[in-house]
């Protein structure tokens, strides 16, 4: 029997991430769909709240099931696991980076910088995290010891070992 081979460490940084982020995710998504309802059932139903309520819904447990799916195809071996982590991850990322461009709207102040120092620092940190966050990616994505952590699974013979030579003299 082959002895599968240890888990890289870019999956147990991926599974981290995975359920840093898919945890709070999940119950936000959770908590506000109480809250959504009543909203859209003050606001009127018609075919157009209804339609968006259900959009809003689809879109927030697909969220949460992706998360959920990838780190559980991670946990498993699964091939999948990996595609759904690269996906997962890199559209936090990219939802991230849209999120500090165009900022929403909302109660709260964003703080800005006071002069030339801290707005070149800020932009040099933010430009570091999301390179090292891309190249992490990349890495689970494409890395050998990644490719052969999912490709072992399919090698490894779970049939029992051979009865004993019971004809010896």
């Amino acid at each position: 029997m082959t002895e599968l081979p240890r888990r890289p460490i870019v999956i147990w940084i991926a599974q981290i991430v995975l359920v840093i982020v898919g945890i709070p995710f999940t119950l936000v998504a959770l908590f506000t769909l109480p809250r959504d309802a009543v909203y859209f059932a003050q606001a009127g139903i018609s075919a157009q709240s209804a339609l968006q309520f259900l959009l809003l819904i689809v879109l927030r447990l697909g969220f949460v099931a992706l998360f959920f799916f990838a780190f559980w195809g991670l946990l498993k071996r699964r091939s999948y696991g990996r595609w759904m982590s690269v996906a997962a991850i890199g559209l936090f990322t990219i939802i991230s980076i849209v999120g500090q461009i165009w900022r929403p709207s909302g109660p709260m102040e964003y703080w800005e910088y006071e002069n030339e120092t801290q707005r070149t620092a800020g932009v040099f940190t933010q430009v570091t995290i999301y390179g090292l966050i891309f190249f992490f990616l990349y890495r689970l994505a494409f890395s050998e010891k990644v490719s052969d952590f999912f490709l072992t699974n399919l090698d490894v013979d779970e049939s029992p070992p051979p009865p004993p030579d019971t004809y010896l003299p």
